[in-house]
This record gives C-alpha cells, structure tokens and sequence, in this order.
C-alpha cells in the first residue's frame, strides 16, 4: 500500500539514520519502526544499580555510545520547544 505521512524533519533524519544502520529500505524502516510502537512486548527487565537503571535494548537496537547520546543531547538543546520523555518543566 502507497501513502503520504507528514512528520517532523528531526523524526525523518531519526527514521532515515535507523534505515541506513540496518541497510534497510526507508519504507522498511517506517514499517519496524511503526510495527515496535504499536506492539513493543514485554517491558525489558532492568536492575537498579545507584543511581543508574540498565536495561536490556530490543533485538536489532544500533550500539548506544558515548557518540550517540552525545549527538542526541545535542539536538535536544536546537529544539528547546521539545522536552525530553519524563522531563519535567
């Protein structure tokens, strides 16, 4: 099936960098990613261990490193309009 979706640039680039990540086509990637987010399964099970919670990243999820969160933090504070989950303000 053939459609039009409407998102923000910032979630295009997110979309296109996880297709790119798994050399999977954009439209492959919309359909994973959807397809998570309407059926995510179990909660992963976590430990808490100080003041840092690990938690186990679904099969397939890219590498999380230093790099990584550091470019996110990075583009949270280009949209200061946009809040991260659970931040408070």
């Amino acid at each position: 099936m053939r459609t039009t979706v409407v998102m923000d640039d910032i979630v295009l680039r997110q979309v296109k960098q996880y297709a790119r990540s798994r050399s999977i086509s954009l439209s492959r990637a919309m359909q994973e990613l959807v397809q998570q987010g309407l059926d995510p399964g179990p909660p992963a099970p976590t430990a808490e261990t100080g003041k840092l919670t690990p938690f186990r990243l679904p099969k397939g999820s890219p590498t999380v490193t230093s790099a990584r969160v550091s470019g996110l933090e990075d583009v949270g504070t280009r949209h200061p309009s946009r809040r991260p989950v659970g931040h408070a303000g």
